[in-house]
């Protein structure tokens, strides 16, 4: 599954950090009702995007690869966004 999968999903979940920061502060201005959804939500969103910004310049491009780590790198930020949602979106 490609010799740079040690990398991938700690690359992946490094670069959602920013942007689930920006969009936690966003959302914490809306007053969401659900946190622990909205915290995985985000995790999901930033996620997505560190994907799609990790695949500008990552060298692997197997379907197997990208299926494989980059949604165990989306998913570990989805479930981290859920876990720190409660405490960082109260209002």
């Amino acid at each position: 599954l490609g010799p740079s999968w040690r990398m991938c999903s700690g690359l992946i979940f490094g670069l959602s950090l920013p942007i689930a920061a920006s969009l936690t502060l966003v959302a914490r201005r809306l007053a969401p009702t659900r946190p622990r959804a909205t915290g995985a939500v985000i995790g999901l969103a930033s996620a997505a995007a560190a994907a799609a910004l990790y695949a500008l310049h990552c060298p692997e491009m197997g379907a197997a690869f990208v299926l494989t780590w980059y949604s165990l790198g989306i998913a570990v930020s989805a479930g981290v966004g859920a876990l720190l949602g409660p405490r960082l979106l109260r209002w």
